[in-house]
């Protein structure tokens, strides 16, 4: 039947494959065989329901989960995608092949984690990788993170990507928010602000939605806007540096210079890694006359911007270069741990 697969013979396949598991319907590799046969007619979304139907007390069901997620993306369905690659890492058995099966799975959601835009969750999926892959390859993760950091996903690829899924799904707001950052990215102001505002007008207590929705606001100059979405903000918001960061220039714009410099104090706390926190406290201290620690915070911040334009010669040395050679692979490594070290990441 495989062979018939392969050669394209595909009705002869599925009458042979219907017989045997007719004789054998719990068979994992009949199953599996029938997901291939599927995904070879491009009939993914058939292909990956046959493939999660595989049994969860056989081997066979964390490569079936692995594909089935693969099929899910190839429909267009992010979320279902995401759900079977999540629920494969869950599987522990003997099998050798597993850890294999599951490097697999984390690089497919470090990929759709960055292109996403969810940065929290990319980062706990690239620990997890770097964690568990050899160490010739940890500079793989690092180079997510750095890619993330640096914002360099082409907005034209990505809602190429990503547009067709919310055709599909129009509740996967994961995707329906990427795509307005990607479109705040390239400047289509209207198309971002509609696909944002939806997000937040749906999905009212997602924190990953206002901190894009706020970002919208205020990079669109619409600073009556932002005023108005600060007191909406969900209680997860006190958790967020985003938030208080945009707290932290509402105040400023409505003259109560403690307010924000509180609420900018908070956002240094949260995301001490970014050096604008620290520019714009310094900055509100300066104003009030506290110049010994608003200089220190502005110099914090000169580090700061200092240690990522390392990392970013170091990556492009990295993309220019790297070839498995080990000297480039310290090298790079070396970059990256001093950047680490300066609390960027």
């Amino acid at each position: 039947i495989g062979m018939m697969i392969d050669r394209r013979e595909f009705g002869q396949a599925d009458r042979q494959l219907r017989r045997y598991l007719a004789a054998h319907p719990n068979d994992p590799q009949g199953m599996l065989l029938r997901g291939r046969l599927l995904g070879a007619q491009q009939r993914f979304d058939a292909c990956a329901r046959s493939l999660e139907q595989v049994p969860a007390d056989v081997v066979e069901r964390a490569p079936a989960l692995l594909q089935a997620g693969q099929a899910w993306n190839l429909a267009r369905r992010r979320r279902n995608a995401e759900r079977a690659w999540k629920e494969c890492l869950q599987i522990a058995n003997d099998d050798p092949d597993l850890p294999l099966v599951h490097e697999h799975c984390r690089r497919m959601l470090c990929r759709m984690y960055a292109v996403e835009r969810r940065r929290d969750e990319l980062w706990t999926m690239t620990e997890e990788l770097a964690q568990r892959i050899a160490p010739q390859q940890r500079h793989e993760p690092l180079s997510m993170r750095t890619r993330f950091e640096f914002e360099m996903v082409d907005p034209k690829v990505a809602l190429g990507e990503l547009e067709p899924a919310v055709e599909q799904d129009p509740e996967d707001w994961s995707t329906r928010r990427a795509i307005g950052q990607y479109h705040l990215e390239a400047t289509n102001t209207e198309k971002a602000r509609a696909q944002l505002y939806r997000c937040v007008r749906e999905d009212r207590d997602s924190l990953a939605a206002w901190e894009a929705w706020l970002r919208c606001l205020f990079e669109t100059a619409d600073i009556f806007g932002l005023e108005q979405a600060i007191p909406e903000l969900p209680p997860a918001a006190d958790g967020s540096a985003d938030c208080w960061k945009y707290r932290a220039i509402v105040a400023e714009r409505q003259k109560d210079l403690d307010r924000a410099i509180a609420a900018a104090r908070r956002a240094v706390e949260l995301r001490p890694s970014e050096g604008e926190h620290y520019h714009r406290l310094g900055q509100f201290l300066m104003q009030a006359g506290n110049r010994e620690e608003g200089q220190a915070l502005l110099a914090r911040n000169k580090e700061l911007q200092d240690a990522q334009q390392e990392l970013r010669d170091a990556y492009d040395a990295y993309r220019r270069e790297f070839d498995d050679d080990v000297g480039s692979v310290e090298l790079v490594s070396f970059c990256f741990r001093r950047w680490v070290s300066k609390h960027v990441f």
